[in-house]
């Protein structure tokens, strides 16, 4: 699509204020994700966000998309983070909404509007955060199942015990390795040292349990590397692919994967459970209509993005 001006906000970087003692945070807009986290580092803070984005990502422009990650299970979206934003709006206005405290009760929270508004109502300049304390330690376990009912019914059984899970996610496909015919269940959990003892003690046996052709506990290296080709996809595959993001009611997330993966056996697909999200890749000979058709007799939403994908008219509605 052409259009009529393009803003190149790269050089609105350099805000940065922080209270650790208030957990808040104010960023400039173009500030890169991965340097406004590092920041916050320094005084064991963070924002629980952790959008699919590879060090070149900016604060305004993961809020203005409202892009959120895996752990969105616990943290949820930028929603449940954003406390004030500062705006320049369609008749070159600077607006203010929110304030730069955790808790406010000021009445309507207008900042919530410009959060996956993709810049129509204004300019992000700068937005304000509320933090958290990075946790002291992260382990991760991994499950592999046949079938993706049995995947879908332990990440149901899970979220429904004692465990405090991060983020859980069940992948297929690219999501995993190259050609991957199982369905695999990721398990984030974070603590500190006894707290994870005793979480693991529970997610074992729950896992013992379970009809999982095997399972573990993921080495360091292991983790990183799984979460990588969870957030991203595996290098191994390939054509390039665009990504079909869908928003579901939770209920009807096991019959939508169902009909997926009865439909295309080889699909991929990245499905967190708690939140009613499926990410289904889609690849050259992909028929959308279809899903998208499926998707809306459901009751959801679908957003494309990606290679191949040229203009607003591949996002539905």
């Amino acid at each position: 699509k052409q259009f009529d001006i393009g803003i190149d906000l790269k050089n609105l970087a350099s805000c940065f204020r922080h209270t650790p003692e208030d957990l808040t945070a104010t960023f400039a807009a173009g500030m890169l994700f991965s340097e406004a986290q590092e920041k916050l580092k320094e005084s064991g803070q963070w924002i629980p966000l952790n959008p699919p984005e590879n060090g070149t990502s900016t604060v305004g422009g993961i809020i203005s998309a409202n892009r959120f990650g895996l752990r969105r299970h616990r943290h949820g979206t930028a929603r449940d983070w954003v406390i004030a934003t500062t705006v320049v709006n369609g008749e070159g206005k600077i607006v203010k909404a929110g304030a730069n405290v955790v808790k406010n009760v000021s009445g309507y929270d207008m900042n919530k509007l410009y959060i996956g508004a993709r810049g129509t109502l204004g300019i992000l300049l700068d937005i304000s955060f509320k933090l958290a304390p990075i946790p002291e330690k992260r382990i991760t376990f991994r499950a592999c199942f046949s079938t993706p009912e049995e995947a879908l019914g332990m990440s149901n059984q899970i979220n429904n015990s004692p465990v405090e899970v991060e983020a859980l996610t069940v992948v297929k496909g690219r999501w995993t390795a190259a050609k991957a015919k199982h369905w695999w269940v990721l398990i984030e959990l974070m603590g500190t040292e006894q707290s994870l003892a005793d979480q693991s003690t529970v997610l074992s046996s729950i896992l013992e349990k379970s009809s999982a052709n095997r399972w573990g506990e993921a080495s360091k290296e292991d983790t990183q590397f799984y979460w990588k080709t969870t957030q991203f996809g595996n290098n191994e595959a390939s054509p390039p692919f665009a990504e079909a993001t869908i928003s579901i009611p939770k209920s009807k997330v096991e019959q939508l994967v169902y009909n997926f993966s009865v439909g295309e056996p080889d699909c991929s697909l990245k499905i967190l459970p708690a939140s009613g999200s499926v990410i289904l890749e889609l690849t050259e000979g992909s028929d959308r209509s279809t899903f998208i058709d499926q998707v809306s007799e459901m009751g959801g939403t679908v957003e494309i993005i990606g290679s191949g994908v040229s203009s607003v008219e591949d996002r539905w509605p």
